[in-house]
């Protein structure tokens, strides 16, 4: 199969994305009017989603059969560098597209497209379907750029795990004895912990979508949306936690293992991190999902846009979110002392920050727990939990520095203040006492 065949067969997929997104989001009417919505954060969202989805696809058959469906130098070549006088390739799938709708479609395409949908003289005509066809080509190359820049930058992540002898089964292929690496597992869990987040927001799109005008979004889907990046990060570190485990423990022994985990203080992260995981799915299970998993779970993974009696809400003006805001800022402060085992850092701050979390987590769970919530709880106990609080940051502030980490450092300070201002809006729910009353 020639280059040229092969871009004209990328093109088409392209193409059949961007059909996709049009027919997902009822993307019809006036030219303005569909460019307005085709512009339209659902729009980015869908396409990035169906290529992590066939970059995904791509990945089942290199690590499964060991081979590559498109090799990673011509997509380079020839996707994310254009070839001026190649242009009639690109364009082929989405002319032949334009074409065919304009003989199938002309009666619509000139009511839609036409100033004058009374007039049908020859001129309205060339410029309602000139105009239909500026249109095409603009979608076209917008999902195009789209679509090059997400699959350039999951290439680039692909080929630089697999630099470090990473793959998706990497915590379960065979290694020589004693090859402990505490690296095993990230891919596989990257990917589900990227499925898992796609699945949230699909379901959380059509939620806060009114159901007859599926174009717009409502302000709460943003709420949504940070509680998907928060069960994102603790999904990725719980699920690496028991991978990498898994890995260890199966090259050496239960015992070798346990013992140089428990030296190197590993092993209290990896428990901290699978059970802040298993609180936090408690917490979406009954306060996000309202314990209705079945209805949640039809939306995100069928093409259904509405369960009727299914519309949840999400409040932030309520006490549990003191809770969510709470152990979020746990899972933070897990990743990042998880991170630094990953890239193999050790650093006083580094233990610091570990002694801090393993020291306060299960003390605020039973603070939680025995306050009913925190209400009418000691103020010796809240001083503790937001002494140990400030130790945490400024232990990853620090250390995030010294590394010059300097994205992963924005993202924790980002996400730790949007978690300090969602616990202060709800801090006069905080019930504080010098004593518990009967």
């Amino acid at each position: 199969m020639t280059d040229n065949y092969l871009i004209i067969i990328i093109c088409t997929i392209i193409l059949l994305i961007e059909v996709y997104n049009e027919t997902f989001l009822q993307n019809y009417g006036t030219f303005i009017e569909r460019l307005k919505y085709f512009f339209s954060l659902k729009m980015f969202f869908k396409t990035i989603k169906i290529t992590f989805f066939l970059f995904f696809i791509l990945l089942i058959y290199k690590y499964s059969f060991g081979g590559k469906l498109i090799n990673y130098d011509f997509i380079r070549e020839n996707i994310f560098t254009i070839k001026f006088e190649l242009l009639k390739y690109y364009f082929t799938p989405v002319s032949f597209y334009a074409l065919w709708l304009i003989l199938t479609n002309s009666r619509k395409i000139l009511v839609e497209f036409s100033n004058d949908e009374f007039n049908y003289s020859r001129a309205n005509q060339f410029l309602s379907f000139s105009a239909f066809i500026l249109y095409r080509l603009i979608t076209f190359i917008l999902i195009y750029i789209l679509f090059a820049i997400t699959f350039r930058y999951l290439i680039i992540l692909d080929e630089s795990f697999s630099a470090n002898k990473l793959s998706l089964l990497d915590w379960i292929n065979n290694s020589s004895k004693n090859d402990i690496n505490y690296n095993s597992g990230v891919y596989l869990s990257l990917v589900i912990t990227t499925f898992i987040f796609f699945i949230f927001n699909n379901a959380f799109i059509k939620i806060n979508s009114p159901f007859y005008n599926f174009k717009s979004s409502e302000l709460s889907f943003f709420s949504y949306f940070f509680v998907s990046i928060i069960l994102s990060i603790g999904i990725f570190f719980g699920f690496f936690s028991i991978f990498n485990a898994y890995h260890n423990i199966r090259i050496t022994s239960l015992k070798e293992w346990f013992s140089n985990e428990n030296i190197l203080g590993i092993l209290p992260l990896r428990i901290a991190s699978v059970v802040i995981l298993v609180n936090l799915f408690g917490y979406v299970y009954k306060e996000i999902l309202e314990s209705r998993i079945k209805p949640f779970l039809i939306l995100a993974l069928f093409p259904v846009r509405n369960i009727e009696s299914y519309n949840l809400n999400l409040k932030i003006e309520k006490r549990e979110t003191l809770y969510f805001s709470q152990i979020s800022f746990y899972i933070l402060n897990i990743a990042i002392a998880e991170y630094f085992v990953i890239i193999e850092f050790k650093n006083l701050y580094v233990s610091i920050l570990n002694f801090a979390i393993l020291f306060i987590q299960d003390d605020f769970k039973i603070i939680n727990d025995y306050s009913n919530g925190l209400q009418n709880v000691l103020l010796k106990h809240l001083r503790k939990i937001y002494l140990f609080n400030t130790i945490m940051f400024c232990s990853a502030f620090i250390v995030l520095l010294l590394t010059n980490e300097y994205e992963v450092f924005s993202g924790y300070v980002i996400l730790s203040v949007l978690l300090a201002l969602l616990y202060g809006y709800n801090y006069s729910l905080v019930n504080r006492h010098d004593y518990i009353y009967d």
